[in-house]
C-alpha cells in the first residue's frame, strides 16, 4: 500500500538512542521545555506537533492492522503489556523523529545546505496542504500556520542533508541482480485422506495428472483464475492461485542454467515473455506438491527500476547509520522532559479511514525524502 499523506518527517531510519528522561519545569519562550541538545531548548508546543504527527502517521498505517487485531485504533492506542504500551511507543518515536531532524538540521547549517528557490515553492505549498488537509493534526497539536511552516521547512531541510551526507554511496549494480520477472500460476496439493497425507507415489500421480491438465489449459489461454473454478470441486487436489500474484520475482540464490527448478521462482526464471511451465516436487514435509507458472514479463521494467531504488534506499540507510551514530556521540547532552512529554495522550483517533481504500489504488505522492 503506498501512502497518501505527503511524507515531510526526517524519519529516514529507526535510531535508537539512549536519551535520559528527566523531570523538570524549564521554560522557553513563555513555554515547557520538553527537550535539550547541548544548550539549545526546544518547547512542549514543538514536540505535540512532531506526537500527533506520528499519531496521524501510526493510524494510517496500522489502520487494516488496527481494525483485524485490535477491534479499532482506539483499542490499539490503549494496548498494554507489561513495560510496553502504544502511548509510550509513540510518544518514543516522536521524541526520536525530533531529535533526529534538529541534529540533521544544525549538520546542514554546517556544510551548508539550504532550500532552494525551488524547494521554497514547495515548502509553501506543502504548508499550504497540510493545513488543509489535515486539520486533526493541526488541531490536536494546538498549531499555526507558523508552527507548522516552521516544522515543514526543518524536515524538508533535514531531508535534502540526509540525500547529501549519503550521497557518496556506491550507485552502481549488476543488471541481472536488479532483473526482475513478473509471473503468475497457481499451487496444487494433494488432498488428505482421514486427516493423513497420502502416499507419496500416490501424491505425485495426482499432482503430475493436474499440471498436465493445466498446461493444456493455459496453451488455450485460460487464466490461472479461471483454471482454479475449474477444479473447485475435484476429489483428489487443492488448487490455488499462487501467492506469489504478478511479482516481483528475482533470480533465486544459487540458480543454475539447465538444472531441474526446486521452487516456483526457479520456474519462473527459466521462463520467456509468454511461456509456461510446471514442477513437481518435495516439500518440506516431504509431500510433493505442484505448481503452474506462467511468465508475464521477463525483464519488468518497472519492477526493475523499484528493486534499484530499494537497493539504492537500503545502501543510504547502511551510510547514514554509520554517519548517524557519529553524528549523535558529538553531543554531550540529549534529554527529554517526561513531566512534559508523558502528558502528551490521545483522545481521538486522527485519521477517520474515510479514504483508506481510495488510497489502496492511488499514485504514490511524490514525497519530500
Amino acid at each position: 500500500m503506498k501512502h497518501h499523506m505527503t511524507r515531510i518527517a526526517a524519519v529516514i531510519l529507526t535510531v535508537v538512542l539512549a536519551i535520559p528522561a528527566l523531570a523538570g519545569c524549564m521554560q522557553v519562550n513563555g513555554d515547557r521545555v520538553a527537550l535539550v541538545m547541548d544548550n539549545e531548548q526546544y518547547g512542549r508546543a514543538e514536540a505535540l506537533l512532531y506526537f500527533h504527527y506520528e499519531q496521524y502517521d501510526t493510524e494510517y498505517n496500522m489502520y487494516s492492522l488496527a481494525d483485524a487485531l485490535y477491534n479499532g485504533l482506539m483499542n490499539y492506542w490503549q494496548y498494554s503489556n507489561g513495560d510496553y504500551s502504544s502511548i509510550g511507543m509513540l510518544r518514543e518515536n516522536a521524541m526520536q523523529n525530533m531529535i533526529q531532524t534538529k541534529m540533521l538540521c544544525k549538520k546542514a547549517a554546517q556544510d551548508g545546505v539550504e532550500l532552494s528557490s525551488d524547494e521554497e515553492t514547495l515548502l509553501t505549498r506543502t504548508v499550504n496542504r497540510f493545513l488543509r488537509e489535515y486539520t486533526t493534526v493541526v488541531t490536536a497539536a494546538e498549531a499555526n500556520k507558523e508552527t507548522i511552516t516552521a516544522f515543514v521547512r526543518e524536515n524538508m531541510l533535514a531531508n535534502k542533508e540526509y540525500m547529501h551526507i549519503t550521497d557518496s554511496i556506491d550507485k552502481t549494480y549488476d543488471e541481472e541482480t536488479m532483473m526482475r520477472k513478473r509471473a503468475d500460476g497457481l499451487t496444487v496439493m494433494p488432498k488428505l485422506v482421514d486427516g493423513e497425507a497420502r502416499p507419496q507415489e500416490e501424491q505425485k500421480e495426482i499432482i503430475e495428472g493436474a499440471l498436465k491438465e493445466i498446461e493444456l489449459l493455459l496453451e488455450k489461454g485460460e487464466t490461472p483464475e479461471s483454471i482454479k473454478a475449474l477444479f473447485d470441486d475435484d476429489e483428489d487436489a487443492e488448487f490455488g492461485v499462487n501467492v506469489v500474484g504478478e511479482g516481483p520475482i528475482q533470480k533465486p540464490e544459487n540458480y543454475e542454467e539447465g538444472k531441474d527448478p526446486d521452487s516456483f521462482e526457479a520456474l519462473v526464471w527459466g521462463l520467456k515473455t509468454g511461456e509456461h511451465g510446471t514442477l513437481c516436487t518435495l516439500n518440506a514435509s516431504d509431500n510433493y506438491s505442484g505448481y503452474a507458472a506462467r511468465c508475464l514479463d521477463d525483464n519488468d521494467e518497472k519492477l526493475k527500476e523499484e528493486a534499484i531504488q530499494t537497493e539504492m534506499t537500503s545502501r543510504r540507510r547502511a551510510k547514514f547509520q554509520e554517519i548517524y551514530d557519529e553524528l549523535r556521540a558529538s553531543y554531550k547532552k540529549i534529554h527529554v522532559y517526561t513531566e512534559v512529554v508523558d502528558g502528551f495522550n490521545v483522545s481521538e483517533t486522527l485519521y477517520d479511514g474515510k479514504d483508506y481504500k481510495d488510497a489502496l489504488s492511488e499514485d504514490e505522492i511524490t514525497t519530500l525524502e
